[in-house]
């Protein structure tokens, strides 16, 4: 690391593809705001629905109450969209792949994982976690090989959304594409405002 920070527009495409329908409908210059934004306050419905209402209080403290990540939505930040896709994938993430079957719930927390991982690079550092961890919580119930499969599925659901929302942008130049993705974690900077990162 060089103490540097990453101020660039590198990365992943989700919030830009967000931004840029956006401004198509609205014509309006606070494209990426609005989506980030939104993103923040469904990201906060969303997680007042999955929590018991007792936590409510809390979930809108977090999200809402001391000002940081509203902050970052009003800046446009890719990983307010990141984090609002991660949600549901870690709301009672240890009932993923129960019995050894996704079902609809983990497909749609899977979508959630890739889409996130387009959004922004905090949820590639998410993922191995997780990933390791539904393992871990799968072999105690099914036994390794089959308690394997269900994270293994698991990343091909994520892996094929990422790829989806990635292809049209790899297809058009495959080289500047990756080194774009890659731009900020190999600048040796570190990601501006990703504490997080830098704890996992």
């Amino acid at each position: 690391m060089s103490g540097s920070a990453d101020y660039t527009c590198g990365y992943p495409p989700l919030t830009a593809l967000l931004a840029a329908s956006v401004h198509a409908l609205l014509h309006t210059s606070a494209a990426t705001t609005l989506v980030t934004t939104g993103a923040l306050l469904a990201g906060t419905v969303t997680l007042w629905l999955l929590l018991p209402a007792p936590w409510w209080s809390a979930a809108t403290a977090v999200c809402l109450g001391f000002g940081i990540l509203p902050g970052y939505a009003s800046s446009g930040y890719p990983a307010i969209v990141a984090l609002a896709l991660l949600i549901p994938v870690t709301v009672y993430w240890p009932t993923t792949g129960a019995g050894g079957r996704l079902g609809r719930s983990g497909v749609l927390r899977a979508v959630c994982l890739g889409a996130a991982c387009a959004a922004q690079q905090l949820a590639w550092f998410f993922a191995p976690f997780l990933l390791i961890s539904l393992y871990a919580v799968r072999r105690g119930e099914l036994g390794a090989r089959p308690a394997a499969a269900v994270p293994a599925r698991f990343a091909g659901v994520a892996a094929l959304t990422w790829a989806g929302i990635n292809a049209y942008f790899a297809a058009q130049g495959f080289s500047a594409w990756l080194h774009g993705l890659l731009l900020p974690l190999a600048q040796k900077a570190i990601l501006h405002g990703k504490g997080l990162m830098g704890i996992s």
